[in-house]
């Protein structure tokens, strides 16, 4: 490990960039059914009548992304949260107002429908904000933005990490449970403000020294 090559302490910031729980009641793979990250980074294109569907800024994000390389596609947005969310900032939500987003808030995907013959999809049902009803979108693609938690493949096993799959640190020191190595940012908390990541390897630093 890089702690016995002779280095004294280790802070970990390895973000939060693999998916977690599915927005999906039920999970399924389909061709057309993608994930927010890969939108971002530009593989993927909207189609047709194209519904984002998630939480948070990920999902805001994407759908943006895509209005702009819409063409003569359509952008949803099914937001799983309430707009009042502390996620949800004002700038965000202006962000869907300007490229024309229609916004779908508290409703929860709950399958994807796709053809037998054809084998595409088309349409996505969904629970409605009562919890008891059901609405139908028809969609040609749907982008997911599930919540985002770190990719700690690298060191399986070797620091403690929450039931959330993030990792483990003392809120004020950073200290994980394996001696010497630290952690904070998006790995430890979430998605936040790049401000704060930053504040998070300065306090580590002071604690390292």
């Amino acid at each position: 490990s890089v702690l016995d090559s002779g280095v004294d302490a280790v802070f970990l910031a390895v973000g939060a960039s693999r998916a977690g729980r599915s927005p999906l009641e039920t999970p399924q793979h389909h061709a057309d059914i993608v994930d927010a990250m890969d939108v971002l980074i530009g593989e993927v294109a909207p189609c047709g009548q194209t519904i984002v569907a998630g939480e948070g800024a990920l999902a805001i994000d994407a759908a943006v992304t895509l209005a702009k390389r819409a063409g003569n596609a359509t952008v949803q947005l099914v937001l799983t949260t309430p707009l009042s969310a502390g996620t949800l900032t004002p700038s965000l939500l202006a962000a869907c107002a300007r490229e024309r987003i229609h916004i779908h808030h508290e409703w929860r995907p709950r399958r994807a429908q796709v053809d037998p013959e054809s084998g595409l999809l088309v349409s996505i049902d969904f629970v409605a904000p009562d919890g008891k009803s059901g609405r139908v979108l028809a969609c040609d693609r749907l982008v997911l933005a599930a919540p985002r938690i770190p990719d700690t493949t690298s060191f399986p096993g070797e620091v403690t990490l929450t039931s959330d799959g993030f990792i483990a640190a003392d809120p004020h020191t950073l200290r994980t449970s394996m001696h010497n190595v630290w952690a904070g940012g998006a790995c430890v908390f979430g998605h936040r403000s790049i401000a704060h990541a930053v504040a998070d390897g300065k306090r580590a630093a002071w604690e390292i020294h």
